[in-house]
């Protein structure tokens, strides 16, 4: 953890209410990684490095699941549980950051990376997926 008086000058860090919206729209998997930066812009490296583990088996988990056409309804209740715990987390440290000199990021840029990844799913999908059409005589 971080030092008690180190500046946090020039830090930028998600929002908990950011956080929790992508944690809920994504299946916790941008959530954990906006999450994860903001533990490691803090200071936090071992829990931040863990959390970046943790997303990073949730991005295959998703990916290979897509992929084989599979649906993963069960992860949207789980997202928002963990949407509501990394909220209350999250938001004590991020106030104390601001105070600290933190600056909020901008609550957009992860929807670029959202766009792309689901890019990614759709041609993986479309080349390594399931074919409906041998199916067909």
């Amino acid at each position: 953890m971080n030092e008690e008086g180190k500046d946090l000058e020039g830090v930028r860090l998600y929002r908990p209410g950011v956080i929790a919206a992508y944690t809920v729209l994504s299946g916790m998997a941008i959530g954990l990684l906006l999450y994860a930066l903001n533990l490691l812009r803090r200071g936090q490296r071992w829990l931040g490095v863990l959390t970046l583990v943790l997303c990073g088996v949730l991005f295959i988990l998703i990916a290979a699941v897509f992929t084989m056409g599979g649906r993963m309804f069960g992860l949207g209740l789980l997202g928002v549980l963990a949407a509501i715990l990394i909220y209350q987390l999250e938001r004590k440290p991020f106030d104390l950051a601001l105070e600290r000199g933190a600056t909020p990021a901008k609550w957009w840029p992860p929807i670029l990376f959202v766009l792309a990844f689901l890019l990614v799913l759709i041609v993986a999908a479309g080349l390594f997926g399931p074919s409906d059409l041998a199916d067909l005589p």
